[in-house]
């Protein structure tokens, strides 16, 4: 399933926003890879996933991977 990390019209600017340990957990998404589908589309994909942390730093969930298409190439 594709989905798309973020809003619509996203720009390359840098998030602004802060967080801090107030409801005593930490979301945290990062990139764990990226592939490349040569065959069917060449389609460049990325792979996230939601790490949980408890206020104390400890890791406590892993979500599955969601894929999102980083770049695809357009018809002229």
């Amino acid at each position: 399933m594709d989905n798309a990390i973020g809003s619509t019209g996203e720009t390359e600017a840098a998030a602004t926003d802060e967080w801090d340990w107030c409801d005593g957990n930490l979301k945290y998404t990062k990139l764990v890879r990226m592939a490349y589908a040569d065959a069917g589309g060449e389609i460049l994909y990325g792979y996230y996933r939601d790490e949980y942390y408890t206020a104390s730093g400890r890791l406590f969930k892993v979500s599955v991977e969601t894929r999102v298409v980083i770049d695809a190439p357009e018809a002229c």
